[in-house]
């Protein structure tokens, strides 16, 4: 993870608007590829919407995308979030090792502390430092024992992991709408963030909520492009229709004003943040120990290979893999009319 304490002002600009990721610079990638993935999928479902006839002889039947789309926004809403707050799952920072005394005798220095404050590292008010073994240790919640840091002797420096658990993806995503969403979308993020990105990824359905006697639902509209979102009320239930493809245009919007901030961004605060977050992402590596559940997967991985260097996951086929057993074939009679009928399909298996 990069220290942007530790670079100068060209070397942070350069991080974020010139250095090449994956082909484009870091900015291109969101705008690109984030972004980009999002456009490839809802032109598919105009392609869908508009061509219904022309999926009619499709042996399985197309879903309109409601349950996919919004979660490819909202994926993409909170890394975007991550990088304008600073703060992922996998942050971390390091200093010279000249601190592993006061470690165990259970004290952070008045140096040390000032780490945590040039880098914007929280620390509890009430800290409390735990030896766990030769050269680790938690510092943690006085009072609640939450664990804030794993930390760690690497070589000649110690290593300070910010703990999984304290990450709030939540506040991250409600600080990002507040500052860039439309003013109605701003009194309502964490309605938007755990109705639909919490309820639709952890139970594939909107979360219902309810208030003193009222309840609150979302829907979406996907295949009418032209129906704006909407808060309406039916009863006692208050329905907050969606239209994905006005929720994505927001979404993009409020990216490109994040990045011309970034851009202007002559105190380099946002800049510091972005750097933090993107570094710690892209610099991730998990590390499989014996003891790891996934010890098990990872050798077999390697029995997959066995001594060559290159294997199929899928034995057994020849050709380009094809997923449907019929295939529309469009037809034009001599009156001009349309007709679709249906040809075998080349099986695999």
């Amino acid at each position: 993870m990069k220290d942007p304490e530790k670079m100068t002002k060209e070397e942070k600009y350069s991080y974020i608007f010139e250095e090449r990721f994956e082909g484009r610079t870091r900015v291109k990638w969101i705008t690109d590829c984030l972004l980009g993935d999002i456009r490839t999928f809802l032109d598919g479902i105009e392609n869908y919407t508009d061509n219904k006839e022309r999926f009619a002889f499709k042996p399985r039947p197309r879903g309109g995308g409601n349950l996919s789309v919004p979660i490819l926004i909202y994926t993409a809403l909170e890394f975007v979030a991550a990088l304008y707050t600073g703060k992922t799952k996998y942050m971390e920072f390091e200093t010279k090792n000249k601190f592993e005394k006061d470690l165990d005798e259970g004290k952070i220095p008045e140096e040390l502390r000032k780490e945590f404050d040039n880098r914007k590292f929280p620390l509890p008010k009430e800290y409390k430092i735990e030896k766990r073994e030769e050269k680790r240790w938690e510092i943690m919640n006085k009072e609640t024992k939450k664990v804030y840091y794993d930390v760690r002797v690497k070589k000649d420096k110690l290593i300070f992991r910010f703990n999984k658990k304290e990450y709030k993806a939540t506040e991250n995503v409600k600080e990002f709408i507040k500052k860039y969403f439309p003013e109605k979308y701003k009194a309502i993020p964490l309605l938007l963030w755990d109705g639909i990105r919490n309820g639709l990824v952890h139970t594939f359905f909107p979360k219902f909520f309810k208030y003193k006697n009222n309840y609150i639902q979302f829907q979406f509209y996907v295949e009418d492009r032209n129906i704006p979102s909407r808060i309406k009320k039916v009863n006692d239930t208050i329905v907050i229709s969606i239209n994905v493809f006005e929720l994505y245009k927001i979404l993009e919007n409020a990216i490109e004003n994040y990045l011309d901030d970034l851009k202007k961004d002559e105190n380099e605060v946002l800049r510091d943040k972005f750097i933090k977050a993107w570094s710690s992402i892209e610099g991730y590596q998990r590390k499989i120990t014996e003891n790891s559940e996934y010890w098990d997967d990872a050798k077999a991985l390697l029995d997959c290979l066995g001594s060559s260097s290159n294997t199929l996951l899928l034995e057994g086929l020849t050709n380009v893999l094809r997923v449907y057993t019929l295939k529309v074939r469009k037809f034009i009679d001599e009156n001009g009319n349309i007709h679709y009928g249906w040809i075998p399909a080349i099986r695999l298996w």
